[in-house]
């Protein structure tokens, strides 16, 4: 059998993960048309969900930009994706994935999180929790949590139903620095032994890493942000400059899937 064709992308992406990471309308939907990812990643921004009534006050990022101002100006493109950023606990994160789906009136994907006081790591046993309520709920819920890596856990998941498993390659915000998975390739075979889609984020900083990710067998996809904000050299960042090098690293690993070493440098690697 087949996996599931359920994310529609190699490369899917936030819009910063702090106040000063600020976007335009404009840029934001460059950032999705230069990476071709089809999905938007709403937000409640640090909101209750009792104080987000319509969908158009729904956060795209951090930095105050709405989601009311892209639909004016892009109507529906893409396809919402949406977080449940920050949430603390298992009942946090259901009761925002509910809200959000009633306010959509329609089926949504729910990128389901539950965090550490940090920010920087999910909290494995929460987000399973959070995972069995809305699977057992009566309401169809389509959920993509996000792990640390646990084999176990990420098995637990496919039997709860999850549409796609996200992994984290080290903590939030890290641009690459830790890697906490010690064989991406047993992860990737995990994925195809499960039929289950994975997708790679969390610490994922540079086009190489993405090259590694996607020509792993079983890495369906990566999910990148901070290093779209990071500045590099003195420079100031420039996130759609970075999104083209991952576009072009995703592109190149789809014409070779076979996990090795890369060094991004304008030229393919002579080993090839």
């Amino acid at each position: 059998m087949m996996r599931p064709l359920v994310i529609k992308t190699d490369v899917l992406h936030c819009f910063g993960f702090e106040k000063r990471h600020k976007l335009t309308v404009d840029e934001a939907y460059e950032l999705l048309c230069t990476a071709r990812n089809p999905w938007i990643t709403l937000y409640y921004d640090e909101r209750d969900p009792k104080d987000v009534n319509d969908v158009r006050d729904f956060a795209i990022g951090h930095a105050g930009l709405r989601f009311g101002e892209f639909k004016d100006r892009y109507g529906d493109m893409f396809n919402v994706l949406l977080t449940t950023d920050k949430a603390k606990n298992a009942e946090q994160a259901v009761r925002m994935a509910d809200k959000g789906v009633s306010l959509f009136g329609r089926k949504i994907k729910v990128k389901l999180e539950v965090l550490d006081k940090d920010d920087k790591r999910p909290i494995n046993a929460e987000v399973i929790e959070a995972a069995k309520t809305l699977r057992h709920a009566p309401r169809e819920y389509s959920v993509w949590p996000i792990i640390n890596y646990d084999e176990d856990d990420i098995i637990r998941l496919a039997g709860l139903g999850a549409e796609a498993v996200r992994v984290m390659r080290g903590p939030i915000g890290c641009s690459g620095t830790v890697k906490d998975i010690p064989d991406i390739r047993r992860l990737g075979r995990l994925g195809i032994d499960l039929k289950l889609p994975i997708i790679l984020e969390g610490g994922i900083g540079d086009e190489e890493q993405v090259f590694e990710a996607l020509t792993t067998p079983g890495i369906d996809a990566v999910l990148v942000n901070s290093c779209l904000f990071k500045s590099i050299g003195g420079r100031p960042a420039d996130p759609k400059a970075m999104m083209e090098k991952i576009r072009l690293a995703a592109d190149e690993a789809s014409k070779r899937r076979a996990a090795c070493v890369y060094r991004f440098g304008g030229a393919l690697n002579e080993s090839y």
